[in-house]
């Protein structure tokens, strides 16, 4: 059904040929994998992720690093099965994430960023510390925490009538459409910039997806606002 309305995408609305596009770009490089790969994957995505939630009580990441290792080889694997005559090695994996970078625009960035940023940084480490070294040593009550944090989310503009922030182990944002975008975070009684961080970061996530233009809601669209502008909000 998508490959037939990719044929005749032309005869579609805007917003309908783009979600088509998409669709039929990610189900063409879905099928370039064999189904017993992708069925491997998944398993062991899911091991990792159990393994990884292991070692953060215990400390112990020893039986995390093979686990981690069969989803770097899943990763790789899929750079060959997607590698065309123009999109070779590593640039696979980044198109994948962002759609039309490569390495060497990546690194390019990264130099600016660098010549930039390094003597701002060696400027700010030879002023006076304002740092309480005593914050070091606290310990933060987890309710007087969540309180901080609907404080901060109302500064910022998230309120409980477009979503709603509970607990994870590592916070995320889901968001269904621009009405609905809920936020997650992780309360650490030993650290309470942690989670600061993380509210103001996964607010950050939610704003942004709250401003989509309404014609995205319900559409495969809403999901595909570029990594890029996500993280850098």
């Amino acid at each position: 059904m998508v490959k037939e309305l990719y044929e005749n995408k032309d005869k579609l609305d805007e917003v309908t040929r783009l979600s088509i596009e998409v669709e039929y770009k990610d189900l063409l490089k879905m099928s370039l994998v064999p189904k017993e790969v992708l069925n491997q994957a998944d398993e062991d995505i899911t091991k990792c992720y159990l393994a990884w939630v292991k070692a953060r009580k215990t400390l112990d990441y020893s039986p995390f690093y093979p686990e981690l290792e069969k989803v770097v080889n899943f990763n790789k694997k899929l750079m060959e099965y997607w590698m065309t005559d123009t999109l070779k090695g590593f640039d696979v994996i980044l198109d994948d994430m962002e759609e039309g970078y490569n390495q060497k625009m990546y690194d390019d960035f990264f130099l600016k960023i660098e010549n930039d940023l390094l003597p701002f940084v060696q400027k700010i480490i030879k002023c006076p510390q304002k740092y309480n070294p005593k914050l070091d040593n606290l310990k933060f009550d987890i309710d007087k925490q969540k309180q901080l944090t609907e404080l901060i989310l109302e500064k910022m503009g998230y309120t409980k009538d477009v979503g709603c922030i509970r607990e994870t182990i590592h916070p995320f944002t889901n968001y269904y459409n621009n009405k609905d975008v809920r936020i997650t975070t992780h309360y650490h009684e030993e650290s309470l910039f942690s989670s600061l961080y993380s509210v103001m970061h996964e607010s950050g996530h939610a704003l942004y997806q709250l401003q989509m233009d309404d014609k995205y809601n319900d559409t495969i669209l809403f999901d595909k606002v570029t990594c890029i502008s996500h993280e850098s909000q």
